[in-house]
């Protein structure tokens, strides 16, 4: 066992006891499972153990899946609309007539 699985674990034992007492909020701990799962997925690849690498990968898409569709990503997708409001097309392409 690395270090990142050692600390992946103890952020998913955090996340499951907040959630467990009700201390944390559900949204709070689907973000702490995604990044408890991530550390994990990451310290199986560098053990080279590829089963519980994507089982983990798995589980953070998940969990970034639910965290995003809950409204764990509302200040992100406010920031996305108001930069596609500023976005302003240009054209990139040479005139028709090939005039030069």
């Amino acid at each position: 066992m690395n270090v990142l699985t050692v600390i992946g674990t103890c952020t998913l034992a955090f996340g499951f006891a907040g959630s467990v007492t009700g201390r944390i909020k559900m949204i709070n701990c689907v973000a702490i499972f995604t990044v408890g799962n991530a550390l994990m997925s990451i310290g199986f690849i560098r053990e080279g153990d590829l089963l519980w690498a994507s089982i983990h990968g798995a589980a953070t898409a998940y969990f970034i899946h639910v965290w995003w569709n809950n409204g764990g990503g509302d200040d992100t997708k406010r920031r996305l609309k108001g930069a596609a409001k500023k976005f302003q097309p240009t054209r990139r392409t040479a005139p028709e007539g090939g005039a030069a």
